[in-house]
C-alpha cells in the first residue's frame, strides 16, 4: 500500500479577515510615538515567541515599519529584515519562521496577496516583486545582485554592485536586465547622493566611536547630532554599520547601548550606567508620553494594547499576557 497522500491546500484557501481596528490603531500610535530604531528594538522583544499575543505584536510592529501592509499577515518566529520602510505587503501574506528579507534604502520589495515565503528562506529584496499567490520554498535563496569585479585588481567587495530586478509570479521567474549600466550611486538625484554620503560619513564616525568601547545609544546620538547629523541619518548609519543594540539594567536605571562587537566578545556596558552630563542614572529606553513616561517599552505596549481593547469593548476577547 502506498504512503503517498493527496491533501487539499491550506494557505491558499484561508479566508482573508480584516485586521481589527484596535490593532491598526495601536500600530498607528506606536509609529507616531517611536522612531524606527525604537520600533526595531521593540520588535526584538516579540520576535521569538509563539504566543498569540506576540504574533499579534509582530504584525502590529511590521505595520508600523513598512510602507504599506494589507490584512491577515502572518509573521513567523525569528523573522529578520532590513529597510522595512521599502516593503509593500499584500493581504494574507505568510512569512515563515527564520526567514530573512534584506532590503535596501533606495530599493523596493513587493509581496503580493497570499504570497508564501517559506521558513529559513533568504530574499535579496533590493528590487524584488513576488506576485499574488506565488510561493518561495523553505530554505530557498533569492539573489538579485552581484559585484562587477571591475577593475580586476580591486577587491571584489569594493567594486560596483549590479542590482537586477527580480520578479516571481504568474509562473515566471525573471531576473531581468540590470537596472542601468552606470553604478547605482551615480543614478541617484543630487539630494539622494548627499543623503548616501551623509549616512556613510555618520557610519564612519559611529564606527570610530564604538571601536574602543560600547556606548549608550542616547550618548552616541547626542554626540553625532552635535556633529551636524540628523537623528534619521544616525539611525540609518547604525543600520549601515550593523551595530547591535542591547539593554543594560531595568526600569529607570536601564538604558539601550550600541556595539559593533559580537555578543560575548566584550563585557557589556557598565551595569550601573550613569548619564554623561549629570552623573545621574540614565533615563529608560524608548518612552512614550504622559502616563507611559516611566514605563518600560514592553510594559508600555501592553498598556496601549489594553487601552485599545477597552475602547472597543465587546469587539474582541481580552488578550492573554505572559
Amino acid at each position: 500500500m502506498s504512503d503517498i497522500r493527496v491533501v487539499p491546500p491550506v494557505h491558499a484557501l484561508l479566508p482573508i479577515e480584516a485586521d481589527p481596528d484596535y490593532e491598526i490603531g495601536l500600530a498607528a500610535r506606536v509609529k507616531a510615538s517611536h522612531a524606527p530604531m525604537q520600533l526595531l528594538e521593540l520588535y526584538d522583544r516579540f520576535s521569538s515567541s509563539g504566543s498569540e499575543f506576540d504574533a499579534m505584536m509582530r504584525r502590529v510592529l511590521w505595520r508600523a515599519l513598512v510602507r504599506k501592509m494589507g490584512h491577515g499577515a502572518r509573521i513567523g518566529q525569528g523573522v529578520r529584515f532590513s529597510h522595512a520602510e521599502t516593503f509593500e505587503i499584500g493581504d494574507a501574506v505568510f512569512i515563515g519562521d527564520g526567514a530573512h528579507i534584506q532590503g535596501r534604502v533606495d530599493g523596493y520589495c513587493h509581496l503580493g496577496n497570499r504570497a508564501w515565503i517559506g521558513p529559513q528562506s533568504f530574499l535579496d529584496a533590493r528590487a524584488l516583486s513576488v506576485g499574488d499567490h506565488a510561493a518561495i520554498g523553505p530554505g530557498a535563496r533569492v539573489l538579485g545582485s552581484e559585484h562587477t569585479g571591475q577593475p580586476p585588481k580591486a577587491p571584489v567587495m569594493e567594486t560596483d554592485l549590479v542590482i537586477r530586478p527580480v520578479r516571481i509570479g504568474d509562473g515566471v521567474i525573471d531576473w531581468g536586465q540590470p537596472l542601468e549600466t552606470a553604478p547605482i550611486y551615480q543614478r541617484l538625484t543630487p539630494a539622494a547622493q548627499e543623503k548616501v554620503t551623509l549616512v556613510k560619513e555618520a557610519a564612519g564616525q559611529l564606527h570610530e566611536m564604538l571601536s574602543t568601547s560600547d556606548l549608550p545609544a542616547k550618548i552616541a546620538i547626542k554626540q553625532l547630532t552635535e556633529c551636524g547629523f540628523s537623528k534619521g541619518t544616525i539611525i540609518r548609519a547604525r543600520r549601515e554599520l550593523a551595530a547591535r543594540s542591547y539593554r543594560v539594567g531595568y526600569g529607570a536605571h536601564g538604558l539601550w547601548c550600541w556595539s559593533i562587537k559580537k555578543e560575548g566578545e566584550c563585557a557589556p556596558f557598565g551595569q550601573e550606567p550613569q548619564n554623561a552630563e549629570n552623573g545621574q542614572p540614565a533615563e529608560s529606553g524608548p518612552t512614550g508620553a504622559g502616563e507611559f513616561a516611566n514605563a518600560g517599552a514592553e510594559q508600555m505596549l501592553r498598556m496601549l494594547f489594553a487601552e485599545a481593547v477597552e475602547s472597543h469593548a465587546g469587539a474582541v476577547p481580552a488578550a492573554k499576557t505572559h
